[in-house]
């Protein structure tokens, strides 16, 4: 067998032994002393707290399963085809995720839990895998994802088997990786992404759903779109800043006109952002606008300002429109 399959199985196989005791919603609940702890130390925000299920697996976190022995084979048996490449493979993901939500919200944790033990191993095609398939299940991979960006540093599960609390760690390599499966999911995840923004207990939590958004471009619909301008007019300069960058990948009028705004804010580097997007997205109709920012930090004095400024307004000029 292919040498890397091998370790796709064993990384798949591992991650679901250890997960398997995270598989129910109904058993999982926020503790709040962890909460506060993960605010205190993280420069959190406020927002509704939501418990996630992802667990960095290692082989002292056991074996604790909640499915009855026939599904359980049924798992290990799917899971070791996909790790082999076998074709039946996909008639297999569709009978799982027939199954029902818990097994659904299993086969995503099993999924995640290889993306991060394969991402931190430095295994790149199985990094692409894993996220690929996540993409391919589709709307359970949604909710575990926006999960993952909305919790805090520190949650809690209810292990049933071992009757107490364990906390599950979740860090920007963690965040990170759910940003990027739901910027390939596209439209389908926008609005669930947009709603991890608004309500992360992180700080970190809310750049990672913003940088999703903009990802996903003009993929990601009216709801990816909305969430960035709204976002672009925040009262935090460096989520307005991620807001404005990420608006460099949309097309349509509205997310311009934001642009042609954050030209004015009172944030360098905010403005510095807005004209970059626009250059990105070689907006000749914000030339007028481009040339008034530029200007107006002459006039004030800021001659790197201006000068960059003057580089953009030149680039567009010549600029081909974009395709």
């Amino acid at each position: 067998m292919d040498p890397m399959k091998n370790v796709l199985t064993a990384l798949l196989l591992s991650g679901a032994l250890v997960l398997a005791g995270c598989g129910s919603d109904s058993s999982s609940r926020s503790d709040g002393d962890s909460g506060s702890n993960a605010s205190s130390n993280s420069g959190d925000t406020g927002g509704a707290s939501r418990a996630t299920q992802i667990q960095s697996p290692t082989a002292a976190d056991g074996t604790a399963r909640t499915f009855d022995e026939a599904t359980d084979k049924f798992m290990q048996d799917g899971l070791r085809q996909f790790g082999k490449g076998d074709p039946a493979w996909t008639q297999t993901r569709a009978k799982w995720l027939a199954m029902g939500s818990r097994e659904q919200r299993f086969l995503v944790s099993a999924m995640f839990a290889v993306l991060i033990k394969a991402q931190r191993g430095g295994y790149s095609d199985l990094v692409q895998g894993a996220r690929h398939e996540l993409v391919l299940i589709g709307a359970p991979s949604i909710d575990f994802m926006a999960g993952i960006l909305a919790t805090g540093t520190v949650d809690t599960v209810y292990d049933e088997i071992a009757e107490e609390e364990k906390a599950i760690r979740v860090d920007d390599d963690v965040r990170r990786e759910a940003a990027e499966v739901l910027a390939l999911i596209g439209a389908p995840a926008a609005p669930a992404t947009v709603e991890a923004a608004d309500s992360a207990e992180t700080k970190s939590g809310k750049r990672f759903a913003l940088q999703a958004l903009g990802n996903m471009g003009d993929r990601g619909g009216a709801a990816a779109v909305n969430g960035l301008i709204d976002w672009s007019q925040s009262d935090d300069w460096v989520l307005r800043v991620d807001a404005v960058a990420g608006l460099r990948g949309f097309s349509d009028e509205r997310s311009r006109r934001a642009l042609e705004r954050a030209l004015e804010d009172e944030e360098s580097l905010v403005r510095q952002k807005a004209a970059e997007s626009l250059l990105a997205r070689r907006e000749k109709s914000s030339l007028p606008y481009l040339r008034r920012a530029q200007a107006k930090a002459k006039s004030a004095g800021k001659l790197v300002e201006s000068r960059r400024f003057e580089r953009i307004v030149r680039t567009i000029e010549a600029a081909e429109p974009r395709k």
